[in-house]
Protein backbone atom coordinates (compact mmCIF):
# COMPACT_ATOMS: atom_id res chain seq x y z
CA UNK A 1 0.00 0.00 0.00
CA UNK A 2 1.15 3.35 -0.74
CA UNK A 3 1.47 6.13 2.07
CA UNK A 4 0.39 9.44 0.57
CA UNK A 5 1.83 12.11 2.99
CA UNK A 6 0.29 14.96 1.65
CA UNK A 7 -2.19 16.06 -1.77
CA UNK A 8 -2.01 19.45 -3.70
CA UNK A 9 -3.64 20.94 -6.85
CA UNK A 10 -2.43 22.52 -10.02
CA UNK A 11 -4.19 25.26 -11.94
CA UNK A 12 -2.50 26.28 -15.37
CA UNK A 13 -4.20 28.26 -17.83
CA UNK A 14 -3.20 29.48 -21.53
CA UNK A 15 -4.30 30.32 -24.50
CA UNK A 16 -3.71 27.15 -26.09
CA UNK A 17 -3.17 23.83 -24.87
CA UNK A 18 0.69 24.23 -25.49
CA UNK A 19 0.92 27.48 -23.54
CA UNK A 20 -1.35 25.96 -20.64
CA UNK A 21 1.14 22.65 -20.63
CA UNK A 22 4.20 25.14 -20.97
CA UNK A 23 2.68 26.76 -17.57
CA UNK A 24 1.44 23.49 -15.64
CA UNK A 25 5.36 22.19 -16.40
CA UNK A 26 7.17 25.28 -14.63
CA UNK A 27 4.48 24.84 -12.00
CA UNK A 28 5.27 20.91 -11.35
CA UNK A 29 8.65 21.91 -11.29
CA UNK A 30 8.70 24.62 -8.77
CA UNK A 31 6.37 22.88 -6.86
CA UNK A 32 8.43 19.18 -6.66
CA UNK A 33 11.77 20.14 -6.90
CA UNK A 34 15.01 21.08 -4.97
CA UNK A 35 16.42 23.58 -7.62
CA UNK A 36 19.96 23.55 -8.78
CA UNK A 37 22.22 25.44 -6.17
CA UNK A 38 24.13 26.51 -9.36
CA UNK A 39 22.92 27.73 -12.63
CA UNK A 40 24.27 24.63 -14.19
CA UNK A 41 21.58 22.91 -16.24
CA UNK A 42 23.54 21.84 -19.08
CA UNK A 43 22.13 18.48 -19.02
CA UNK A 44 18.74 18.35 -21.71
CA UNK A 45 16.39 15.41 -20.83
CA UNK A 46 13.78 14.86 -23.83
CA UNK A 47 10.11 14.46 -23.12
CA UNK A 48 7.94 13.36 -25.97
CA UNK A 49 4.42 12.19 -25.50
CA UNK A 50 1.93 10.54 -28.54
CA UNK A 51 -1.94 10.39 -27.18
CA UNK A 52 -4.97 10.37 -28.69
CA UNK A 53 -6.71 12.88 -26.27
CA UNK A 54 -5.24 16.42 -24.54
CA UNK A 55 -5.64 15.25 -21.36
CA UNK A 56 -3.72 11.28 -22.24
CA UNK A 57 -0.73 13.60 -23.37
CA UNK A 58 -0.60 15.84 -20.72
CA UNK A 59 -0.60 13.02 -18.44
CA UNK A 60 1.76 11.30 -19.93
CA UNK A 61 4.31 14.87 -20.25
CA UNK A 62 3.88 15.41 -16.56
CA UNK A 63 4.43 11.59 -15.96
CA UNK A 64 7.60 11.68 -17.69
CA UNK A 65 8.67 14.99 -15.87
CA UNK A 66 7.91 13.28 -11.98
CA UNK A 67 9.83 10.06 -13.26
CA UNK A 68 12.72 12.56 -13.82
CA UNK A 69 12.80 14.19 -10.78
CA UNK A 70 11.88 10.88 -8.54
CA UNK A 71 15.33 9.71 -10.22
CA UNK A 72 16.69 12.26 -8.50
CA UNK A 73 17.40 14.95 -11.43
CA UNK A 74 17.42 18.34 -10.45
CA UNK A 75 15.31 20.12 -13.09
CA UNK A 76 15.36 24.24 -13.01
CA UNK A 77 12.91 24.31 -16.07
CA UNK A 78 11.03 22.75 -18.75
CA UNK A 79 10.50 24.03 -22.23
CA UNK A 80 7.91 22.58 -25.13
CA UNK A 81 9.55 22.91 -28.53
CA UNK A 82 5.96 21.62 -30.37
CA UNK A 83 2.88 20.62 -30.06
CA UNK A 84 0.17 19.24 -33.21
CA UNK A 85 -2.13 17.18 -34.09
CA UNK A 86 -1.09 14.52 -36.62
CA UNK A 87 -2.62 11.19 -37.97
CA UNK A 88 -5.37 11.82 -35.26
CA UNK A 89 -2.68 11.82 -32.35
CA UNK A 90 -1.39 14.83 -30.28
CA UNK A 91 2.79 14.88 -30.62
CA UNK A 92 4.10 16.72 -27.96
CA UNK A 93 8.01 16.93 -27.25
CA UNK A 94 10.29 19.58 -25.47
CA UNK A 95 12.82 19.08 -22.98
CA UNK A 96 13.58 19.30 -18.99
CA UNK A 97 17.05 21.17 -18.20
CA UNK A 98 18.26 20.01 -14.96
CA UNK A 99 21.66 20.41 -13.21
CA UNK A 100 24.52 17.76 -14.54
CA UNK A 101 24.54 15.62 -11.55
CA UNK A 102 21.67 13.43 -10.90
CA UNK A 103 21.24 12.21 -7.05
CA UNK A 104 19.01 9.29 -6.67
CA UNK A 105 18.82 10.60 -2.95
CA UNK A 106 17.57 13.47 -3.40
CA UNK A 107 14.63 12.21 -5.63
CA UNK A 108 11.10 12.09 -4.52
CA UNK A 109 7.83 10.19 -5.68
CA UNK A 110 4.52 12.29 -6.52
CA UNK A 111 1.98 10.48 -8.12
CA UNK A 112 -0.63 11.82 -10.83
CA UNK A 113 -4.16 11.52 -8.68
CA UNK A 114 -5.79 13.24 -11.34
CA UNK A 115 -5.74 15.22 -14.57
CA UNK A 116 -8.28 17.29 -16.38
CA UNK A 117 -8.50 19.50 -19.43
CA UNK A 118 -10.82 22.04 -19.78
CA UNK A 119 -11.82 24.47 -22.54
CA UNK A 120 -13.18 27.46 -20.44
CA UNK A 121 -13.84 31.28 -22.66
CA UNK A 122 -11.06 30.76 -25.25
CA UNK A 123 -8.57 29.55 -23.23
CA UNK A 124 -7.25 25.70 -21.82
CA UNK A 125 -7.42 24.80 -18.11
CA UNK A 126 -4.94 22.43 -16.74
CA UNK A 127 -5.90 21.13 -13.52
CA UNK A 128 -3.75 18.44 -11.65
CA UNK A 129 -3.75 16.47 -8.44
CA UNK A 130 -0.58 15.80 -7.19
CA UNK A 131 0.19 13.59 -4.07
CA UNK A 132 3.85 13.12 -2.98
CA UNK A 133 4.44 9.37 -1.90
CA UNK A 134 5.33 9.01 2.00
CA UNK A 135 8.34 6.64 2.46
Amino acid sequence: MVEIEHTFEIVAAGRSLEEALQTALGQVIDSTVMPPSDSDTSLAIPLRARDPDETSLVNAMLTELLQEIADGARIASAQIDGLLKRDGDFVCWGYAFAASEINPALGSVFLLEQVTVLEEQGSTVIRVTLARQGN
